[in-house]
Order: structure tokens, then C-alpha cells, then sequence
């Protein structure tokens, strides 16, 4: 099995519907239970299920590079597998990059590349998945000088 920055790239291709026209289409297919072509994310969206899938390259580009910095963390946690990264290492990864000083916006697109691994994760490998349960990183806060708010994770159904 590849290496745990492997594991997510290749879990991320199987959501990744930016530059596959055909492949597009039949995820559509597949969850509508109808032929359409030319899908776009408006017809995702209409069912409610866009959030687990990527439809922009640049997106995926930078997803991709999230969880290559989400991989090495995990590694130096002694973790190599992506099936076994649990909800606690999720939120100490956004506390780490808290720490550092990032900016609330740069945290809140941490989080949702986070979202999207997660969800990756648990269409390909059939797991779980690390945003779960109540200890999952729903509830990280991001101190602001209005205060705090949380950063929701939502999993799909």
C-alpha cells in the first residue's frame, strides 16, 4: 500500500469530478438514477449532495496540498494509514496551524480541505473517517478579536 500522502491523493481522485466530464456524468447517473450529460455542480448542488465531491481544478490543487502538510502531520503522530487518522489528530492539526499564526480565512479553508479528505477517505477506503462522533474537530474554535466561533464540520450522508 502507498504511503499515507499517497492514500489521500488517490482517495481524493475518486471525489474529484473537475476535469472528467464522463466521470462527472456518471456519478450523476449513479445517484440520480438517471442519464444526463454535461453535468455541472448546479445539478450536484440540486441533489444536495455537492459538498462531497471537488468540481474546481484549482481546488484540487490545493486541497492536495493541504493533505500533503495533513500526511507529514499525521506521520510525525506515528500514523500511516489513512483509515487510522482519528478526529483528535484533525483538531490538533488545525490547533498547530492556529499556533503558527495563520489567519481565520486560512484556517477555514484548512478545514474545509479537512472536509473533503475526510469525506474522500471514507468513500474509498470504507472507513469511518476522522470527522465523527463527538470528538471531532466540530468543535475547534478560532479566537477572533469579536470573539470565538466554531468551525463546523459537516459529514455527508
Amino acid at each position: 500500500m502507498a504511503n499515507l500522502q499517497g492514500q489521500l491523493y488517490f482517495a481524493l481522485q475518486n471525489i474529484n469530478l473537475s476535469n472528467d466530464t464522463e466521470k462527472r456524468d456518471a456519478v450523476y447517473s449513479r445517484i440520480a438514477g438517471e442519464e444526463k450529460e454535461n453535468t455541472t455542480k448546479k445539478d450536484f448542488k440540486d441533489m444536495g449532495v455537492s459538498n462531497g465531491y471537488i468540481f474546481s481544478f484549482s481546488s484540487m490543487q490545493n486541497i492536495c496540498s493541504i493533505s500533503k502538510d495533513f500526511a507529514n502531520f499525521c506521520k510525525e503522530q506515528g500514523i500511516n494509514k489513512a483509515n487510522k487518522i482519528k478526529p483528535q489528530i484533525a483538531k490538533q492539526f488545525l490547533e498547530y496551524k492556529q499556533s503558527m499564526g495563520l489567519s481565520d480565512r486560512t484556517l477555514k479553508t484548512y478545514k474545509m480541505a479537512l472536509e473533503k479528505i475526510n469525506i474522500a477517505i471514507i468513500d474509498t477506503y470504507n472507513c469511518k473517517g476522522f470527522c465523527r462522533g463527538d470528538d471531532n474537530i466540530k468543535n475547534f474554535h478560532i479566537a477572533t478579536p469579536q470573539g470565538h466561533y466554531n468551525i463546523i464540520i459537516k459529514k455527508i450522508k
